[in-house]
């Protein structure tokens, strides 16, 4: 079959196994007219999320999208925002394609491309718009931009996949044409308790629940602290509670918890959420009534991300394990300390003919309980948390539980004591401080470990070495270390912090790692790019010890490479990608 007649699915596959390589997905563009508008469509779905999410931040990506949008305003549009100088329209009505409208991406976007433009580019603005004194763009006028461009794109889009309630600071949505078509297949919806200026928009989200009965992806940020003008809407929406009957001298308008709730309830195959708030601004009727309409879904609902929850604080956290499909769990800055171990399964146990002591110490009954045995991925970050409180969680999940991503561990209490639940894991990404002991534990126990990233877990408060019994502990001990322990399946190594180690050190790494392992199971991935001082004898390491099986090789730009070295990379090496110091 010519790859012209190739049919949609087939394209999407192609696409889908692309989308992190975004030079074969425009190399694809070029190969005829079919494959460019289906592939164009795909790329310009969701831009400012990409740009977001780049490991590698291109401003002149940022500068070049937005100018795009620009482009494609209404000619009236353009000469109201003082727009000069277009040398031809473009080739596509890019916001034609967009289907997801993040407020606060675009905002910062455009912020980003105020900040980069140049009164002498092209296209040009009239001189109205900058501040004649440090020649940047006003902040009323990134204001205007940002409205202009939102309600471009939604009228525009011929349909909304995703969406947040923080639109509503800009325009009034269901009032505009065609709003409930556009929303009737929204898929992703961020909300919270946020503060509006005007009735009409802290209505969006009850006008949302009567029309979008679909959604899959669902983020509730509630109240986390007293800030009543809290603009932030990742970590401080603001939210009514039983203080808001105080005279708010804004006149600003609060959305209701029960309108969040109400949406909940409506929906028909929720499957992501994302909760957070704090429980001192709520009642634990107010609490439990939220869980309790989260858990008509529980049956569907197979990924949730717990922030800012304080455990044992009003929380009904033996409703977790009633989420039996659950296959993704996050503990983001959560606390779960002061409460009893096995909290969350005694009312599993009622289900049995058994007395009050076997509720707590048959744990032959476990194999009949399914809570957590699907679970596949662990997420904690920057979260207080006694391990022992959730070894249930551990124990059950241990057989399923593949990816496991940890990071601040100095607030992971007794972690060490519990790492052989981790022994079927296949990939860790975790954040190394001080405890960095537990690392080279869960890669002992890990045997079918296949991916390793490493991070710097330290705060800025931190010491600048790590100590182990009160003596610094090196990059050179921990590569030998971990080389040790390391298992024969690993084939992905990515160490992204900036912490010395000298080449011999290096050396005993790499030749512990690919000791005794057959060609085809070396190494394939290796990562330094944080080590700012990846040398030419480094280089030579990695030569002498991958060349000719690694397939991807990454690192910063150093003095001492030499042409020929760097040539030899090249040579034995798939792929070297070195990136410049930033």
């Amino acid at each position: 079959m010519a790859a012209a007649s190739l049919p949609e699915l087939c394209l999407e596959r192609i696409f889908k196994y692309l989308s992190n390589d975004l030079n074969s997905q425009y190399s694809c563009i070029l190969i005829n007219k079919y494959w460019c508008y289906s592939l164009i469509s795909k790329l310009w779905e969701n831009p400012f999320e990409s740009l977001r999410t780049k490991n590698k931040i291109n401003f002149n990506s940022n500068l070049y999208l937005i100018n795009t949008y620009l482009t494609c305003l209404p000619q009236d549009i353009q000469n109201f925002i003082g727009i000069q100088e277009i040398s031809k329209p473009p080739l596509f009505n890019y916001p034609n394609f967009l289907r997801y409208i993040s407020t606060q991406n675009i905002k910062n976007n455009v912020v980003k491309w105020a900040k980069l433009k140049n009164i002498k580019e092209t296209p040009k603005f009239k001189i109205y718009l900058y501040n004649e004194e440090n020649n940047e763009v006003l902040i009323e006028v990134v204001e205007s931009i940002t409205r202009i461009l939102i309600e471009y794109f939604f009228t525009s889009s011929t349909y909304i996949k995703g969406i947040d309630q923080y639109i509503g600071r800009y325009l009034d949505i269901y009032q505009l044409p065609n709003a409930e078509t556009k929303l009737s297949n929204l898929q992703i919806f961020k909300c919270g308790t946020e503060t509006f200026s005007s009735s009409s928009s802290s209505g969006f989200i009850s006008f949302t629940s009567k029309i979008s009965k679909d959604i899959r992806q669902l983020e509730i940020r509630l109240k986390v602290k007293e800030n009543s003008n809290n603009n932030n809407n990742n970590d401080d929406n603001n939210n009514n509670n039983n203080n808001n009957n105080n005279n708010n001298i804004d006149n600003n308008f609060i959305i209701p918890l029960k309108d969040i709730i109400n949406l909940i309830k409506s929906q028909r195959n929720l499957k992501q959420i994302l909760i957070q708030y704090n429980p001192i601004f709520y009642t634990k009727n107010e609490i439990i009534d939220l869980w309790n309409n989260l858990m008509i879904h529980k049956e569907n609902l197979i990924e949730l991300v717990l922030s800012k929850i304080n455990f044992g604080y009003k929380f009904p956290l033996e409703l977790l394990s009633k989420l039996y499909n659950l296959k993704k769990l996050s503990f983001v800055d959560c606390d779960i300390e002061d409460i009893y171990p096995l909290n969350f399964i005694p009312s599993l146990y009622e289900e049995f003919d058994h007395d009050n002591y076997y509720y707590y110490y048959n744990l032959q009954l476990l194999d009949d309980i399914q809570s957590f045995k699907k679970l596949q991925f662990l997420f904690i970050k920057s979260s207080n948390i006694e391990i022992n409180k959730i070894e249930i969680l551990l124990q059950q999940a241990s057989t399923s539980i593949h990816s496991l991503e940890l990071f601040n561990l100095d607030t992971l209490t007794d972690l060490e004591d519990f790492t052989h639940y981790f022994s079927n894991i296949t990939k860790l990404t975790i954040g190394i401080n001080m405890r960095w002991m537990i690392v080279i534990s869960i890669v002992k126990s890990a045997n079918l470990l296949r991916e390793i990233h490493i991070y710097d877990g330290r705060n800025n408060d931190d010491l600048d070495d790590l100590h182990l019994n009160m003596k610094p502990m090196t990059a050179d001990n921990f590569l030998c270390e971990i080389g040790k322990v390391m298992g024969e399946k690993v084939f992905t190594f990515r160490f992204n912090l900036d912490w010395y180690f000298n080449p011999n050190s290096l050396n005993t790494f790499l030749k512990r790692c690919n000791f005794n392992r057959s060609e085809s199971n070396r190494l394939k991935i290796l990562d330094f790019r944080k080590f700012k001082c990846f040398s030419n004898e480094h280089l030579d390491k990695i030569i002498d010890y991958c060349g000719g099986t690694l397939n991807y090789f990454y690192c910063e730009e150093h003095d001492s490479f030499t042409q020929e070295n760097l040539l030899r990379a090249k040579q034995s090496i798939r792929n070297v990608i070195i990136e410049k110091c930033k």
